[in-house]
C-alpha cells in the first residue's frame, strides 16, 4: 500500500475532523508527511487547550490512521498557534474583546 499524498489526506480532515474541531472554535493544519508520518497543529480553541492531548488522539489520529492504515503515525505538532501567540497579546494590552 501507498503512502497518501497531502491531498488525500487533506480531504479526510475537510469531512471528517475539521467539522468538529470548527464546532469548538478550532481547527486544524497539517504541516508536514514525512516517512509515513503525518504532522499536524491544531489551531484556534483547540490550541492550548487542556483537553488538545485526547483531541489529537481521538478527532484526529484515530480516523486518519483508520483511512490509512498504510501512515506509521499522525504526531500533533505541540508548537504555541500564532492566533494563541495574538490572543494573548490582546488580552495583555487590553484590546481583547470576547466573542458573544
Amino acid at each position: 500500500m501507498q503512502i497518501p499524498t497531502m491531498s488525500e489526506l487533506q480531504a479526510v480532515v475537510e469531512t471528517e475532523i475539521r467539522p468538529v474541531l470548527q464546532m469548538h472554535r478550532g481547527d486544524i493544519t497539517l504541516t508536514e508527511l514525512k516517512d509515513g508520518i503525518l504532522h499536524f497543529r491544531l489551531t484556534g480553541g483547540c490550541a492550548g487547550c487542556p483537553s488538545a492531548w485526547l483531541t489529537a488522539e481521538e478527532l484526529v489520529k484515530a480516523p486518519l490512521m483508520e483511512q490509512f492504515p498504510v501512515l506509521r503515525d499522525v504526531v500533533a505538532d505541540t508548537q504555541i498557534d500564532d492566533t494563541l501567540i495574538q490572543l494573548a497579546k490582546q488580552v495583555l494590552n487590553g484590546t481583547f474583546q470576547p466573542e458573544r
